[in-house]
This record gives structure tokens, sequence and C-alpha cells, in this order.
């Protein structure tokens, strides 16, 4: 027999059918499908399903329920990278970077100076969710220009990564006294 399609949907139990439904189809059919949408992630939703007939007869389930999945994880953001743009040879430049990630968790990082292997240090967190901060140093034996790569890494292994450059130009020649006649 052909009915409507009805739904009374609730996140608390149990759900009040006294009322109209949530949703309701009128198209009268033998076949319902109704594909339930915007509900919010990782909640346990209560439903209960009904329809009428053409002449005003309502049938109601008993109630049902299900839970929506989390939202998926989406890694550690790097917040931002702090440290100078130029430098001389065998000076020390320190760079900060300031990451977060949304489940709280230890953080690694990974820098890529350009001229030598990365090196990693590990932070950890108990807190609500917050910026965590690393701070590395280095200095360039060489003039250039030097693209640095600082990589995040959290414990589900999802990363995230930003760069940043660095001119790194000769010292000036030391001052001299010379040519001095009395």
């Amino acid at each position: 027999m052909r009915a409507d399609s009805r739904i009374w949907l609730s996140t608390e139990d149990p759900v009040d059918t006294s009322g109209a439904p949530d949703i309701i189809r009128r198209a009268r059919v033998s076949r319902h499908n109704i594909v339930l949408k915007d509900l919010m992630p990782d909640t346990t939703y209560y439903a209960v399903v009904g329809s009428s007939d053409r002449h005003g007869n309502v049938v109601k389930s008993s109630q049902i329920s299900f839970k929506t999945p989390p939202l998926p994880n989406p890694g550690p953001t790097i917040v931002s990278v702090e440290g100078p743009d130029s430098l001389e040879v065998d000076a020390e430049g320190t760079w900060t970077v300031n990451a977060s990630d949304p489940q709280n968790g230890a953080l690694s990082y990974a820098v890529d100076w350009g001229d030598e292997p990365a090196m990693m240090f590990r932070a950890n967190s108990e807190q609500e969710v917050f910026v965590q901060s690393a701070t590395f140093s280095h200095a360039y034996a060489n003039a250039g220009t030097y693209n640095i790569m600082f990589t995040v890494r959290n414990e589900a292994g999802l990363i995230a990564t930003s760069s940043a450059s660095v001119v790194v130009s000769e010292a000036p020649d030391p001052l001299t006294i010379s040519d001095v006649s009395v």
C-alpha cells in the first residue's frame, strides 16, 4: 500500500512523537528512502519512522538509534614561523615554529636547513588545543639563498609543512686603520 514518509528525530531518548514529524515526504510510495543531512558528527541520534496512508491511518515504528562518525583528524597546523630572513656567514639564526594539533597530541618537529640533513625535536601536550612551539638555531658556512623546510608530524602520522627563505651574505671586512703618519 502506498503511504507518505515521516521521521521523528532527536538526540535525546526517548523520541517525542506527539508532535509533527521532523521530516515528512508527502509523496505516497511503496518503497521509502530518505537521506538525512546536516547531522552533527560523533552524535547518537534516536529515530522513529512512520507513514500515513490516503485514509489518514498513521503507523509508527519502534525507536531505533544510530551514531554519526566523528570528523576525521585534519592533522596538525603550522600557525607561524618566526625567524630572520637574512644572516651573515657563520652568524647563528634562530627560528621558532608554532604549531597546533586538534587531537592535543604530541608533535614532532623536523627542519631541513637546505644545507644539511634534518633534525628532530619532540614536544608534548596535555592541555586543551593550544599552540606548541619549537625553537631551532643554525649557522650557514657559505653565502647564498637557502630554502628552509619546517615539518610538523602528529601522533597519527599526519604532517604539515611550511617554508622560509634566508639570504646569507659574506661578513663585511673588519675595519682597519692604515697609513697613519705623524
